[in-house]
């Protein structure tokens, strides 16, 4: 039987992943582990990513470094992308 996958049609090569359901590499209980696609692995991770980005980009501008881009472009930027997700998801 082939998996079915939401994101991208088989058969196409899929890397598979392992995730850490509470974003702690050191956690490797079997509760906390999921095999995921790269894909989804990178969906599920997609919030996290953005939090721990945001959290470098401010230790960044508090140690006074230059930034490349305004940060406030960027969030506002990301705040548009995950309305229009959300709107397609509910259509």
């Amino acid at each position: 039987m082939r998996p079915q996958h939401p994101q991208r049609p088989l058969p196409q090569p899929v890397v598979l992943t392992v995730a850490h359901l509470n974003h702690t590499p050191e956690d490797c209980g079997d509760d906390n582990l999921r095999a995921m696609c790269q894909g989804c692995h990178l969906h599920y991770d997609r919030d996290h990513h953005a939090a721990t980005a945001a959290a470098t980009r401010a230790a960044e501008l508090s140690a006074g470094m230059d930034p490349l881009f305004d940060i406030n472009d960027i969030l506002n930027t990301a705040a548009l992308a995950e309305a229009e997700r959300e709107d397609s998801d509910d259509n």
